[in-house]
């Protein structure tokens, strides 16, 4: 009874863990899918900022192509979006501290495109100006906030201990009520008591209170 109860606790504990593992496993091979077709729409769609070049149509202009107003580097904009796992910009507080970190790397708002999005802009010169090694994260950055690996990660680890530990106290449970039931009852057997047997002779005498006996005189 004991080894039948074991073995369909155990099967039954494998085929959920098994079936667990299968659906985390759909779950991280259709999110790239998901993403990735999130990402093409989104690119296509996005305002175009054209970054001004110089114009040519002066040949004079051919002697000034390397003067610092023509510079690339400071009529160019790069940009980037930084995303999130979860609606985490819906809070303001959490929207102001995004903004406010990506400012010390050079970044500018320039359009937040829903609670998981935003999109930032910034000169292509402030590569050079920008001190990376001083700043507390990465100025390239494209996740804020836990990343969806991370939290498909923790998902998984919880829907594992949810599973396993209500296995871990039945397996528990019935471990004890089977080694409850192999202990054979302890059979009491009567005690005889040996009372060895009392003088009544001696009982009655430390019984006998005190007498007080006038003297005895002798007889001439």
């Amino acid at each position: 009874m004991s080894h039948w109860l074991f073995n369909s606790l155990g099967n039954h504990t494998a085929e959920a863990n098994q079936w667990l593992h299968s659906v985390f496993n759909k779950l991280a091979t259709l999110q790239p899918q998901l993403f990735s077709r999130q990402q093409d729409p989104e690119e296509e769609t996005l305002t175009c900022f054209e970054s001004p070049q110089p114009t040519l149509t002066n040949p004079r202009s051919l002697d000034n192509i390397d003067s610092p107003d023509s510079d690339l580097r400071l009529v160019g904009w790069e940009f980037k979006i930084v995303r999130s796992s979860s609606n985490l910009f819906a809070d303001p507080a959490i929207f102001r501290q995004l903004c406010q970190e990506e400012a010390l790397a050079g970044w500018i708002l320039l359009e937040k495109l829903d609670d998981r999005r935003v999109r930032f802009k910034r000169l292509i010169a402030m590569r050079d100006l920008i001190d990376t090694e001083n700043l507390p994260f990465d100025p390239y950055r494209s996740y804020y906030g836990l990343s969806s690996k991370i939290v498909t990660f923790l998902t998984a680890i919880a829907g594992i201990l949810t599973i396993a530990l209500p296995a871990f106290f039945g397996y528990f449970l019935v471990s004890n009520l089977l080694s409850k039931e192999k202990i054979p009852p302890q059979t009491t057997s009567p005690k005889t008591a040996i009372e060895s047997p009392v003088d009544e002779s001696e009982e009655s005498l430390d019984t006998i209170p005190p007498q007080d006996f006038p003297p005895f005189e002798e007889e001439e």
